[in-house]
């Protein structure tokens, strides 16, 4: 049976999305019109080239290092370079400083001195490498600071790691100290007897929250700029390497800023020339989640249009309904109903994935038709099983224990137990 991919209440819009993207919807089993891809990477990067935090020079470093070492030396000398530090033009500062604590082969103090400076004065373009310092540095004391900077300056990245230190009776009693009194002070807890219960409470509350809006329900953000969107864009490149190390990273970045930051780049990134970009963009989203799909709703941003477009690439189909799984909603899951069936064993998996994601009642019969169909991998069926068992009492079986990797089946399980946070169900 020959099913379209763009139907219900959503066909028309998507397929005049679609046709102005300059593709037009496909049917599972036809080959895809001709996707017009654009050099979108290479115009950004150009139309940003003045944009974002300037170079730092070898020269600039050592100065710095060198202001850095005064700054504790004590008396007159350590005034002097204070003052010095405090009236350098923040931006020359933050890219100076950060050039520094990115060194991985430097061990020496001055590096973690750096830290303290960037908590006072980093600008919001320093957001996406900050981020990936959470993932780089192990000094506890260092990643206290580089948390409160990062909530300074609007994002909750760090948040994980002030849970992480706080809860860890070993990380000694004057870190938990110095972590509880960030969250005190920069979620503003407000003031009572027991300043780290209150904390606490505020920093799970503020957890909770950032996971599922990426957004700091108490904070106004740091404005956004140019400068901020070129260190993003410039993150975006890490996605078109080869070797993976800059892709991991890229997307660890992309995946921990405010969806108001990474999403917009994102969704245009998926239509890029590159076709690393454009694999790795749409991955990335997937693995943003429900931020995204929230995002998507507060917006009216019609993502799932835009992503759709990567439906009529036989390469991308299984990414793009990997990405749209992130969304959670009824649009996703509409996409994705027509690829459970007449399509290859990869797509009708990603399918299923999407769907367990995504899918209300008005998909469940589509899911038991597609339960039944013979040649589905053991993912897909554990997928359907899982949808169904929400509300059949004999929902189709799963596969055995033997037929799967536990990674896999522990990823479709959590996917299962997060359905009730989809976004706008409720």
């Amino acid at each position: 049976m020959t099913l379209s991919i763009l139907h219900s209440a959503k066909s028309t819009a998507s397929a005049l999305a679609l046709a102005i993207l300059g593709c037009a919807p496909q049917t599972p089993g036809v080959p895809p019109a001709t996707t017009d891809y654009q050099p979108v990477l290479t115009t950004k990067l150009a139309s940003f080239s003045a944009r974002g935090l300037p170079l730092s020079t070898a020269a600039s470093q050592r100065e710095m290092r060198d202001y850095l070492e005064a700054s504790e030396a004590g008396g007159r000398l350590q005034r002097m370079a204070q003052n010095s530090l405090a009236e350098m033009d923040p931006a020359a500062l933050t890219a100076n400083l950060l050039a520094l604590v990115e060194d991985r082969f430097d061990r020496t103090e001055e590096r973690l001195l750096a830290y303290p400076w960037l908590q006072r004065r980093a600008v919001p373009a320093a957001i996406p490498r900050l981020v990936l310092r959470l993932k780089y540095e192990k000094d506890l004391g260092a990643n206290i600071h580089l948390a409160a900077t990062l909530l300074r300056l609007g994002n909750g990245a760090g948040l994980d790691a002030l849970h992480a230190i706080i809860v860890d009776e070993s990380s000694g009693d004057q870190l938990r100290h110095a972590a509880t009194v960030v969250v005190h002070d920069a979620l503003a807890v407000e003031a009572g007897e027991d300043m780290f219960t209150a904390a606490w409470e505020e920093l799970n509350r503020a957890r909770d929250y950032w996971h599922r809006y990426r957004q700091l329900e108490k904070q106004v953000p740091a404005e956004q700029t140019g400068d901020v969107e070129a260190e993003v864009w410039r993150m975006i490149e890490r996605l078109s390497s080869q070797p993976l190390r800059p892709v991991d990273d890229a997307r660890f970045v992309l995946s921990r800023l405010r969806c108001e930051l990474s999403m917009p780049v994102l969704l245009s990134a998926t239509n890029d020339d590159n076709m690393y970009v454009r694999e790795h963009s749409l991955q990335t989203i997937s693995w943003i989640g429900y931020p995204a799909g929230e995002w998507d709703l507060r917006t009216t941003a019609n993502s799932c249009d835009l992503i759709s477009r990567s439906l009529a690439d036989p390469r991308l189909r299984a990414r793009g309904l990997e990405a749209l799984g992130a969304f959670g909603h009824s649009a996703a899951a509409e996409l994705a109903v027509s690829w459970l069936l007449d399509s290859d064993i990869d797509t009708a998996t990603a399918a299923a994935d999407c769907l367990l994601r995504c899918a209300g009642p008005a998909q469940a019969q589509a899911a038991r038709v597609a339960a039944k169909k013979s040649g589905l991998s053991p993912e897909a069926r554990l997928s359907l099983h899982l949808l169904l068992l929400e509300s059949d009492t004999l929902p189709p079986a799963g596969p055995g224990a033997e037929e799967l990797a536990q990674s896999e089946r522990l990823r479709r399980e959590t996917w299962a137990s997060m359905r009730g946070m989809r976004p706008g169900r409720n």
